[in-house]
């Protein structure tokens, strides 16, 4: 007997009504928002950062020595961080560089998850993340390689990303993942 278990997901509508809420105010604020999108990254570098100088020092104490990269990672996160929140300029700029490079990441990552979209999402859900992550991979790498196309679209990008993203996570709350018991 094959039964098929429908959950709703409640956090995942959530973040897909704040993520297509944050495309729209993209779209119409773009400078604030790409304003905001660096102060925000500056402030995940500085705890970045700060994680990983407690890892060093928490391994350090454990086993009497520590890895020297957590050490300078984490010093180095927090300078940017700090450079990132007290000259937002630069970090639009900065932000130009640093987008593109997580944006094909977190669609090779996406990629690599397929096998668990199809198994708890179904095949239509299987293909519009395939389809979505292959337009966004080959996004990242024109962008990254042209950074004046960068620099032009990024924030609508961003808008873009924010509300399909978005969507995703509204239909995926609603539909649920189902899995044959």
């Amino acid at each position: 007997m094959i039964r098929r278990r429908t959950t709703f997901n409640l956090s995942e509508l959530i973040l897909g009504i704040i993520f297509v809420a944050l495309g729209i105010f993209t779209f119409i604020n773009p400078n604030t928002a790409l304003g905001g999108f660096v102060i925000v990254y500056g402030i995940v570098a500085i705890l970045g950062g700060i994680a990983n100088i407690i890892f060093y020092v928490q391994l350090e104490k454990r086993t009497g020595f520590g890895p020297v990269s957590s050490l300078v990672g984490g010093i180095f996160s927090i300078l940017l961080g700090v450079l990132l929140l007290f000259n937002v300029n630069i970090g639009k700029v900065t932000f130009i560089i640093i987008f593109p490079i997580w944006f094909i990441i977190h669609c090779i990552s996406r990629l690599f998850n397929l096998s668990y979209v199809k198994y708890f999402g179904g095949k239509a859900l299987f293909y519009f993340s395939l389809i979505i992550n292959i337009i966004g991979l080959l996004l990242g790498f024109v962008l990254l390689f042209n950074p004046f196309a960068s620099a032009l679209t990024l924030v609508y990008l961003i808008g873009i990303f924010l509300i399909v993203s978005g969507i995703g996570s509204i239909v995926i709350s609603i539909i649920g993942f189902s899995r044959k018991q």
